[in-house]
This record gives structure tokens, sequence and C-alpha cells, in this order.
């Protein structure tokens, strides 16, 4: 029985190749569908597939939040019968090969496991590129407590994927402490800009009122307001992000052999590019 990761990603070409080298070190495969980047996450894809790695890619341009139902897709159709670990492109599986297997082989239905929030501060090595060596204090503990869900190939489908991939709507899922999974949602000031800005501006697209996203749509708004955060700025951020406030941070380096990356670049125009491609699928898509 294979243990297959889906995630669906977009404009994530800082992380995305950590993700995918860190997870195939547990995983057997993983399927990423590509929500229409405009920076170089898609060509980082075709490379480490090219490279000979478990992963394949598709596209999915629509503009509209699809993440829970491409998910569903996948995890009813062509994934119906594999374990399922459902990812973003900033998780990282904190656990050896054998014990996501036996926590598959034991699992009677769906399974949740732990958010580890990592969180960047000012005096780590700003020369490396690598998030997951670069970012190595976490959160000493998560208020509240978020967890993502994975599927065994035990329960029956077809299932719907809830938003955020934190569970099955009408199935109870049982929590399993061990496996955990390592959350890098801040970085540099940059991505989070990018990030944010972008993050409110479709949601508001869909809804005006704002009442989705609080979060977001502040952090959008400290941005424009004051500018890119700094790199003291950024560790606040991080540690508050999804939570209800900051926490003492541990130093607690993420496990990994993904220590050496081939195709990320240490560049600031992943931004540019981003901003730029919002903005020209707006004009096109209300033209």
């Amino acid at each position: 029985m294979r243990i297959v990761g889906l995630s669906v990603v977009k404009n994530e070409d800082d992380v995305i190749e950590a993700m995918v080298r860190h997870n195939l070190q547990v995983l057997d495969h993983l399927h990423v569908v590509d929500n229409g980047s405009t920076d170089r996450t898609r060509g980082i894809l075709e490379a480490l597939q090219e490279e000979g790695l478990a992963v394949t890619y598709e596209v999915n341009a629509a503009l509209q939040h699809i993440q829970a139902s491409v998910l569903s897709d996948l995890v009813n159709g062509p994934y119906a019968q594999d374990h399922v670990v459902l990812l973003d492109s900033d998780e990282f599986l904190m656990c050896a090969s054998h014990e996501l297997s036996d926590l598959f082989a034991r699992a009677q239905g769906p399974v949740t496991i732990p958010w580890v929030t990592y969180v960047p501060r000012s005096d780590d090595p700003q020369d490396d590129i690598n998030p997951i060596t670069r970012i190595t204090h976490r959160r000493r503990r998560e208020k509240p407590q978020y967890s993502k869900v994975l599927i065994p190939a035990c329960v029956p489908r077809p299932v719907e994927v809830t938003a955020g991939s934190h569970g099955l709507k009408k199935i109870k899922a049982e929590a399993h402490p061990t496996v955990k999974i390592a959350h890098f949602p801040v970085r540099t000031p940059l991505q989070i800009a990018g990030k944010v800005l972008i993050g409110s501006w479709n949601m508001s697209l869909r809804d005006k009122s704002r009442k989705e996203g609080y979060q977001w749509h502040a952090l959008a708004e400290q941005i424009k307001s004051e500018g890119l955060p700094d790199l003291a700025a950024l560790e606040a951020i991080g540690n508050t992000y999804a939570a209800k406030g900051p926490v003492r941070l541990v130093h607690d380096p993420l496990k990994t052999e993904a220590k050496r990356l081939s195709y990320t670049r240490s560049s600031g125009d992943q931004f540019i590019m981003n901003l730029a491609g919002f903005v020209d699928r707006v004009i096109f898509e209300k033209s």
C-alpha cells in the first residue's frame, strides 16, 4: 500500500524544492497541483521530476480558492486506494518512514497530526536559501493547536476534505500525537508580503465584506501602511501567525536530509513576478 502526499501550491518557489525533497524521505509519492504560479514553482517541480524523484504535478489555474475541492477529487479518484497525507507547500513531516507506515497500519479511520510552527529570527543565517535549515526555532507550544488530516486507505470513499485540510466533513478523526508536521508559513519579508497582499486581494474578490481571513487582511493593511517588515517584525509576525499571541521559542532544528538544494534561487524578484502575475490575471478575468 502506497503512502502518497497530495498538495495544492501557488507561488512557493522559495520552499517547494525543500518540501518535495524532505517529504519524499518518508512518502512513496508526492502529487502537486500548481494553482497558476507566476514564479519559478512550476519549473522547480519539473526539474525535480526530471531528476527522477517520485513527484508528479499538474496545473489548475482557477482564480478561486480550489484547494479543498481539488484535494477531495484526488482522494476520491486516482488516489482512492492509497494512504494519503495532505500537505501544504510549507509543511514538512516530522517522522521516520517506519513511524508513518506504522501509523497507517494501525489506523482504523482518519487521523489528525499536530502542527509545529517554526519562526524566523533576526540571527538566522540570512545567506542560507534553504528555509528548513535557516529557520531552526519553533514555538514552544501552539495556541490554538491546529492539525492536519491523514486518510488511510481503509477509509471508505468518497470523502470531503475541509478547508485547510484540517479534517474531513462529517467524519471524526482520531488525534495522533507522535507524528507531527513542521510548519514554515513565514520565511522572509518579501515572501510574507506577497503572500498576505495577494491572499487578501483574492479573498476580497470573493467577499468584499472581508469577513473571511481577518488576520491576512490585518497583515496586508500593516504592510501597506508600514512597508516591508524588518527581521524583528518578521519574527513577531511568525510567532503570532494563526495564533492567539506570541510564545517562547525553542531551538529545535528540523531533522532532514534535504539540506542541499539544486534549483532554488536567492532572489527578490519573486515578489514582483507574483504581483504582476496576479494583476495580469485579474485584468484578464475581468475583461
